[in-house]
């Protein structure tokens, strides 16, 4: 078993309430927002108070590939393009294209091999151009068919729109667009943690959305209750960011666990 490294940066622990206040809510769990507080290691990432129960702490962790994140969130100067080029578009497109999705766009591009990042930004108005064609059609996520839009067959490999909290472009291999549920829930099993209330694991998916395909929540299901006897936690959530809801948490509230 491993001790969690120590990990005093403030802006992480904002960005951990942002993401647990997201989790609250589409939990359905009773939790007393004003109770949330961040703790230092080796306690869980938060405690706070849920009604009816007192008080119980949450580790939280992301899951996504390490690649992949490399590849996508290194490129703050072309989201940042990007974001100044969507505020940039007529309010009435903006308006369509959030009220179909549900909030403001966020892009995930594939390019050809060898594409450069100084050729990415290239492709920024015509994905917009796209994106403003079938403003108001776009609903909560989807593929486009880049092969049938001569504006983007030639520069772009696949392209999925979703929905985000900002308008966003990500670039995405789709080689490492590996899925690292598994990975991230054996590294936070074997963890030690120190704390008086019950623990929790909240396991999140905001920089990649999880899988939509295969037997994907029946197998990490399985993974879980298999291991859950013997780790520090008493129940595992799965938070989708994208969707803001709870694909999967073992077990059940409803069980009375």
């Amino acid at each position: 078993m491993s001790v969690r490294p120590p990990n005093t940066d403030a802006a992480k622990a904002r960005r951990e309430r942002i993401i647990f206040r997201l989790f609250a809510e589409a939990s359905g769990l009773p939790i007393r927002l004003c109770s949330i507080r961040s703790r230092p290691v080796p306690e869980p990432d938060i405690r706070c108070r849920i009604d009816g129960e007192g008080h119980v702490a949450f580790e939280l962790g992301e899951v996504v590939c390490s690649k992949f994140a490399e590849t996508t969130f290194q490129r703050q100067p072309l989201r940042q393009r990007f974001a100044e080029a969507y505020e940039k578009l007529p309010a009435r497109i903006r308006l369509d294209l959030e009220s179909g999705l549900g909030g403001p766009p966020l892009v995930f591009v594939a390019f050809a091999a060898g594409t450069s990042p100084g050729q990415w930004r290239h492709a920024i108005p015509a994905i917009l151009s796209t994106l403003a064609e079938r403003a108001g059609q776009l609903l909560h996520e989807q593929e486009l068919p880049v092969w049938q839009i001569p504006a983007l067959k030639d520069q772009v490999l696949e392209l999925r729109v979703h929905r985000g909290s900002r308008p966003a472009l990500h670039i995405m291999e789709l080689t490492e667009l590996r899925d690292e549920t598994v990975a991230l829930l054996e590294k936070k099993f074997g963890s030690i943690y120190r704390s008086a209330d019950p623990i929790e694991l909240v396991a999140y998916y905001i920089s990649q959305p999880p899988p939509r395909r295969g037997p994907w929540r029946e197998d990490t299901a399985a993974f879980v209750t298999g291991r859950l006897p013997a780790s520090p936690f008493r129940r595992v959530w799965v938070f989708d960011h994208f969707t803001r809801h709870i694909p999967l948490v073992v077990p059940s509230p409803s069980s009375g666990t």
